[in-house]
């Protein structure tokens, strides 16, 4: 009985040292292709549960070695949470020795989140766990399993408001980007260009929506990235929104859009000009042109990845105002 219950010993060790080799291999191996926001934040999200995985094998590791005489309570959590999160560290750090990845603080912090809250977790149901826990009041097992489940839900909050952001930019179609959102400011940034959202100049129609004050600064291109607005433009034919400008004299402004297949070309995306005179200047751009804008194929206008509103090289800083660009039929 004794060779039998040393032998299922041994073998679940082995399966779990398995375990623990191969979900190592796979968080050094896995490298995902990042195309959108949602692919990356869940990537990123993803070491918290894939650490707990990591400390839970580590912990039953522990108890299939009746050698170590500290095989219960407190000392196996306290070794397996000190391996974890080494190992968590270790990871990270051999990252540097591949091509294009690098190290990341915050990751490590999800990989310590991650073992710390399925420690905390198991604490308070196993039998040969920590007795101050098991056989505490039951307040002190409520505020454990609390700590826990908190350190489960901190890192998965990106997850969550991304998830908001992109039902938020769904419902707000035909309008491609809400500037005045929060949520949705996950969607642009800018580059040598200062944005803010303000109440509308003397636009000749009466308007009720805020709109965008974007100041150019000078540099190659300076101006604001829309980035993964509402993908399928099929169903509409043009793209539109208006500029109104202060300046006394007219300047120039580019619009780019791009498809999730985009190769980085200037011949691969749609790329064209329109001067801004004093004044009110409605943009309206056909989606047949921007379908045919590829020099060697059609631009898929079911998969629209971008759309970049910029000047080019301006000599010196200039302000225009803008509102949401729209889809229109």
């Amino acid at each position: 009985m004794i060779r039998v219950k040393s032998f299922n010993r041994a073998v679940k060790a082995a399966a779990l040292g398995l375990f623990i080799s191969g979900l190592l291999g796979f968080l050094l191996a896995f490298d995902p292709p990042e195309h959108s926001l949602f692919q990356k934040t869940l990537s990123d999200v993803g070491h918290v549960p894939l650490f707990g995985l990591l400390a839970w094998a580590m912990l039953a590791l522990f108890r299939c070695v009746p050698s170590l005489r500290w095989s219960s309570g407190p000392r196996p959590y306290a070794a397996t949470w000190a391996i974890t999160v080494v190992l968590g560290a270790l990871t990270e750090v051999l990252q540097m020795l591949e091509p294009g990845r690098d190290p990341d603080v915050v990751d490590f912090l999800r990989d310590a989140a991650g073992a710390s809250a399925l420690l905390l977790l198991v604490a308070v149901f196993d039998p040969r766990g920590i007795d101050c826990i098991r056989r505490g009041p039951i307040h002190r097992k409520v505020l454990v399993s609390g700590a826990g489940l908190a350190l489960l839900a901190v890192p998965l909050l990106p997850l969550t408001r991304v998830t908001a952001a992109y039902w938020a930019r769904d419902e707000a179609l035909p309008r491609l980007v809400d500037f005045a959102s929060p949520g949705e400011r996950v969607f642009w940034r800018t580059q040598d260009c200062e944005l803010s959202v303000t109440p509308p100049p003397a636009w000749r129609e009466p308007r009720v929506e805020p709109v965008v004050r974007l100041e150019f600064h000078p540099g190659p291109y300076p101006g604001v990235i829309i980035n993964e607005p509402y993908p399928d433009w099929t169903g509409y034919t043009r793209l539109t929104f208006t500029v109104f400008s202060c300046l006394e004299k007219p300047v120039t402004i580019w619009i780019r859009i791009h498809d999730v297949h985009h190769d980085e070309s200037f011949e691969d995306r749609y790329t064209d000009s329109f001067p801004i005179q004093p004044g009110l200047n409605p943009i309206s751009i056909p989606l047949s042109r921007v379908r045919g804008a590829p020099a060697r194929r059609e631009m898929d206008l079911m998969r629209v990845d971008g759309i970049v509103i910029f000047a080019l090289n301006p000599d010196e800083t200039f302000t225009l105002y803008l509102d949401a660009p729209r889809l229109e039929r």
